[in-house]
């Protein structure tokens, strides 16, 4: 089983918790750090190998018809869409032409493949129409349901549910989980599995990444930057989690 995850934000976030849920039920290939775009993913998946079970991989864009370049390549059998915001607007223009873009992957499932979509996205819940085997993942009104529990949350899938602690407590990694377990369960995973998973999720480096120097707390965030994964940056250490006095050292975009 192959995933492609794709969107403006939390593509190698989620990767790394599919990564973690698919590594406990079998040997799984995925592209290191960011190797996601027309050079990066196709040597990613030349390290497909006959023993592996599962594979996932993120692939990038800036402009239109990149997804659908690479995606014809990776030829998933699930297609993650995690959100669309403000990305290499220099290149796309505006977020409709973003959102045209990163759905090129939907054309590039395997036949009877399966879509897995954010449903609290203003864009991507429109694909609640589109003809196509899938599954949403979201707050409210989604076949994956997220409950926020305070120190963690619920993921609720038909009549069974799963307690999630996430590193950090990072609310905007709640879509991020809640989109992994979307994919497990296209890939034909049990939330026993998925819980499992997510349990022994390590996080990626410069992603909400947090020290101690000097008995100073330490939040590096430094990957990349867009508006709305900057502002859910400050959101996240804007919360009672992080001590105060705050001091931010914000680097251009």
């Amino acid at each position: 089983r192959l995933t492609a995850i794709t969107g403006s934000n939390g593509k190698s976030t989620t990767k790394e918790m599919l990564r973690s849920i698919f590594e406990k039920s079998g040997p799984t290939c995925f592209n290191t750090g960011n190797l996601n775009n027309q050079f990066g993913l196709p040597l990613s998946l030349l390290e497909l190998r006959e023993e592996h079970k599962f594979g996932v991989f993120e692939l990038g864009a800036s402009k239109r018809g990149d997804i659908l370049e690479i995606g014809a390549l990776a030829r998933p059998s699930v297609a993650v869409i995690t959100n669309i915001g403000p990305s290499h607007l220099q290149y796309f223009g505006d977020l409709e032409t973003v959102f045209n873009t990163k759905t090129e992957l939907i054309d590039c499932l395997e036949p009877g493949g399966t879509l897995v979509y954010n449903s609290d996205d203003a864009y991507l819940k429109t694909l609640k129409t589109r003809n196509v085997k899938k599954l949403s993942f979201g707050h409210k009104d989604a076949d994956i349901s997220i409950s926020d529990k305070g120190s963690g949350i619920e993921l609720t899938y038909k009549d069974d549910a799963i307690a999630v602690e996430l590193p950090s407590g990072i609310k905007h990694n709640y879509l991020n989980a809640a989109a992994a377990a979307a994919a497990a369960i296209a890939s034909g995973l049990d939330l026993a599995s998925i819980k499992a998973g997510l349990g022994s999720y390590t996080p990626p480096p410069m992603r909400m990444q947090v020290m101690t120097i000097k008995g100073a707390t330490v939040v590096l965030d430094a990957y990349n930057a867009n508006p709305s994964s900057m502002k859910a940056a400050l959101d996240a250490v804007s919360t009672p989690a992080f001590a105060k006095p705050l001091y931010l050292a914000l680097g251009d975009m």
